[in-house]
């Protein structure tokens, strides 16, 4: 089992990380100010939460040079408006 790839991430970027259905337990009183027409009670849900797990080593190094969390997000930005160039001569093209 392997995540989707995320280019943006830098190969220096160090964590263990999966996800979860993570069940709740909701009380009836919960489920009567949240959900008033559902006759369930009590109810279980289910949250999809995502854990990473990184040692001290890791966490330091994760929060300098290319691992850095900023130059990741610079990195997605980046792309986000690679896409949206892309789009509008796209559109310019079509016209």
């Amino acid at each position: 089992m392997r995540p989707q790839e995320n280019n943006e991430t830098s190969n220096a970027f160090r964590t263990v990380n999966f996800v979860v259905d993570l069940p709740l337990r909701i009380t009836q009183e919960d489920m009567k100010r949240w959900a008033p027409d559902v006759s369930v009670y009590p109810a279980i849900i289910y949250v999809t939460a995502e854990f990473q797990i990184v040692d001290l080593a890791s966490h330091e190094s994760n929060e300098s040079g290319e691992a850095k969390h900023e130059k990741y997000k610079d990195r997605r930005i980046a792309k986000v408006h690679e896409r949206l160039l892309k789009g509008i001569m796209t559109w310019r093209t079509n016209k």
